[in-house]
C-alpha cells in the first residue's frame, strides 16, 4: 500500500470532510472568473450539471449553456459553457477531452426546469437521449429486455440550494 505524504492526507482529509473536490478555474477568460467570484461559488469536480447551471442562474454572465456528451476514452454525459466562441469547461480541466454532440439550451428553460424538480442535472433528457452515442445499442437491449436502458431523466439529483428570495 502506498502511504500519502502529509500534505496529500491532509487534502484527502479535506475533501473528505467537505464532501467535494474543487477544480481549478483560474486559467478561464477574466469575465467568467470575475463572474465565478461574484457568486462566490467554487467549481467542483463531477458537478458540471451543478457548476454550469449555477453559474449561468446566479450571475450575469453572457455565456451559452450546452449539454451533451463528451469523452477522452468511454462518452459521458456533460455540461459546458461557451464564452466569446470558446468551450470553457468548469468541471474537467483536461485538455484531451473530445467535445461529442451537443444542443444550447436557453438560460430560461434552465431555471424553469432546475427550480420545477429541485435539483441541478440534465435539463433536457430526451434530447440527451437522442443524441447519446450509446443509444443503438440500448434501443436493441429495450427491445429484448423491455427495460427502458437511457432513462437520462433518472439521474440521481444533486442537492440544490436556492439563493435567498426564491
Amino acid at each position: 500500500m502506498t502511504r500519502r505524504s502529509p500534505t496529500e492526507e491532509n487534502l484527502v482529509q479535506t475533501y473528505f470532510k467537505q464532501g467535494w473536490v474543487p477544480v481549478r478555474w483560474s486559467h478561464h477568460p477574466k469575465a467568467v472568473r470575475d463572474a465565478i467570484r461574484r457568486v462566490g461559488m467554487r467549481p467542483m469536480l463531477k458537478q458540471c450539471f451543478l457548476n454550469c447551471q449555477k453559474l449561468l442562474m446566479m450571475s450575469d454572465l453572457e455565456a451559452e449553456y450546452r449539454e451533451g456528451w463528451a469523452t477522452r476514452a468511454i462518452p459521458i454525459m456533460h455540461s459546458w459553457l461557451v464564452y466569446d466562441g470558446e468551450i470553457v469547461d468548469l468541471t474537467i480541466t483536461d485538455k484531451s477531452l473530445r467535445y461529442l454532440d451537443s444542443y444550447a439550451v436557453p438560460k430560461e428553460q434552465i431555471s424553469r426546469v432546475v427550480f420545477g424538480r429541485g435539483y441541478w442535472g440534465v435539463i433536457d433528457g430526451e434530447r440527451m437521449a437522442s443524441i447519446s452515442p450509446y443509444r443503438e445499442a440500448f434501443e436493441a437491449l429495450r427491445k429484448t429486455t423491455g427495460e427502458d436502458l437511457l432513462g437520462i431523466n433518472d439521474v440521481a439529483p444533486h442537492n440544490l440550494v436556492l439563493p435567498e428570495g426564491h
